[in-house]
């Protein structure tokens, strides 16, 4: 859809074309609030992770996905990347 079109859609119109185009990335991908909450995600993290969209969306990334290290040892919050940004970010996963 041309960018001139986009700026005359409705928000749902907006969100459906901005989710084919978060759904076109193949890594896993997500959106977080400052609070470390998932406001949007594409298609391959819920196949990488097996969740559906209404589980992650709104949940805390670290609470959900990140509070494990490989070996099974607690990941304190406090120590986890995605935490504690002072403004809104996108993170990835290798798909």
């Amino acid at each position: 859809m041309p960018l001139s079109q986009l700026v005359k859609s409705s928000d749902e119109e907006l969100k459906a074309e901005l989710q084919l185009i978060l759904n076109a990335i193949v890594e896993g991908l997500c959106g977080l609030d400052v609070e470390g909450n998932v406001t949007f995600c594409n298609d391959t993290l819920l196949k990488m992770t097996g969740y559906r969209a209404d589980e992650i969306i709104g949940s805390n990334f670290h609470e959900l996905l990140h509070h494990s290290r490989p070996n099974g040892t607690k990941y304190p919050a406090e120590d986890c990347a995605f935490q504690g940004n002072q403004r809104p970010s996108v993170h990835s996963c290798g798909g």
